[in-house]
């Protein structure tokens, strides 16, 4: 029972969050996954982004700040295929908002991660 319910409901990570974020925030579909830490925090207890409080003023933005901050984007040996090419696209794609839209390439969903890439 515990992984059935562990398979509707997953555990909210940074990615998934990201994800969301970019859904809901029109600034957040301009940045790339490795961009978020300048403008975003993670709450760890929320489980969420939260807009920075202190920084440089982001222009043209009300109560958006930018930082210096550096995200963590974990290295993916190659041999670990779809993972890397997650992270590869994760690192060229702006804002996607979902696993599905990462793999879109000019209007096609692809199979595989690594299609996506490919094209």
């Amino acid at each position: 029972m515990y992984v059935q319910e562990r398979a509707m409901s997953p555990l909210l990570t940074t990615l998934i969050e990201f994800f969301t974020l970019c859904r809901n925030n029109t600034f957040a579909r301009a940045l790339l996954y490795s961009e978020v830490p300048t403008y975003f925090t993670w709450n760890t207890s929320t489980r969420t982004f939260q807009r920075r409080k202190q920084g440089r003023a982001v222009q043209g933005h009300q109560n958006l700040y930018s930082t210096d901050a550096l995200g963590r984007l974990y290295t993916v040996h190659p041999n670990n295929a779809e993972c890397f090419y997650v992270r590869l696209l994760l690192i060229n794609v702006r804002g996607p908002t979902s696993f599905q839209e990462l793999k879109t390439v000019n209007g096609h969903v692809c199979a595989m991660f690594r299609e996506a890439c490919q094209k």
